[in-house]
């Protein structure tokens, strides 16, 4: 795994851009409007990238889910970095986030937690959950396109708050 500083590197942030990539979808016979994803860059440090991919491989061995693979989608896609390195503003495990459901105008928080240490009432989401896997890596005034049964909701995240409390800690089985 090689980490990178995407923010020194023009060619990346090009091959990267909004432009390039509706440049790639002009050619492809699928419309505009037919493709919903997320194409802002995320960012993950190697910590929550490794710990992620650990729960991943032990997850999809006994459970291959629609969430569970767009979980190693967006592990795929991620710019991987120190944790050191990553900017106080972006959505890593553990840490608290604000957003605004763009359609509804109703704001909510969460802290983004592993499956086990879930729990809604807290407001503790896991990173399995639809929601999880879409914020995660994201960063404060990103807008979050989130695909629901319902259609595709728009979220805008307002805040991030960090902690490296137990919640950004896997237990010895990230499947309870």
């Amino acid at each position: 795994m090689k980490l990178q500083d995407p923010l020194q590197d023009p060619k990346f942030i090009f091959s990267h851009s909004s432009r390039a990539f509706a440049d790639m979808v002009g050619n492809n016979p699928i419309t505009n409007q037919e493709i919903i994803m997320n194409t802002t860059s995320i960012y993950i440090s190697s910590e929550d990238h490794s710990k992620l991919r650990l729960l991943l491989s032990a997850a999809l061995r006994s459970n291959a889910t629609a969430s569970l693979h767009k979980l190693r989608e967006e592990l795929d896609r991620a710019i991987v970095v120190e944790p050191s390195a990553l900017p106080a503003d972006v959505v890593t495990m553990g840490s608290t986030v604000q957003f605004e459901d763009l359609g509804s105008g109703e704001v909510e928080e969460y802290t983004l937690t592993f499956p086990d240490q879930a729990n809604i009432e807290q407001k503790r989401l896991s990173i399995l959950a639809p929601i999880g896997t879409a914020l995660i890596g994201f960063r404060v005034g990103d807008v979050v396109n989130w695909t629901t049964p319902g259609g595709v909701r728009q979220l805008k995240l307002h805040r991030v708050t960090q902690s490296h409390a137990a919640a950004s800690k896997p237990s010895a089985s990230p499947l309870h």
